[in-house]
């Protein structure tokens, strides 16, 4: 399966240990705290990044997508302006997130 070769443990041609392409999200899916469905829309996103993005920023863009799937079923993951919140800590933030006032 192509998502798994992507959070798998790798081993180069002289047999050393590699670490997964996809850092973050290996450890949070090893952590049971993601599930398959965040791991699509994650590896599905970051094979979207044009070439063009750097090594750093695509860390970065990873790891920040699986920190937002561990609050995120994989359809608000991939739609985050979804208007049904899908977890309570979601909820919260939009609940408590000051609304912008109207002036006239």
């Amino acid at each position: 399966m192509e998502h798994a070769a992507l959070v798998g443990t790798r081993h180069a041609i002289t047999g050393e240990t590699l670490a997964p392409r996809l850092r973050a999200t290996a450890a949070a899916l090893d952590a049971g705290q993601i599930g398959i469905g965040q791991l699509r829309v994650i590896t599905e996103t970051m094979a979207a990044l044009p070439a063009s993005v750097p090594q750093p920023a695509r860390e970065r863009a990873e790891a920040d997508l699986a920190g937002y799937a561990r609050d995120f079923d994989p359809r608000r993951l991939r739609n985050p302006r979804s208007s049904t919140p899908t977890t309570s800590r979601s909820s919260s933030a939009t609940a408590t997130t000051p609304q912008p006032s109207c002036r006239t």
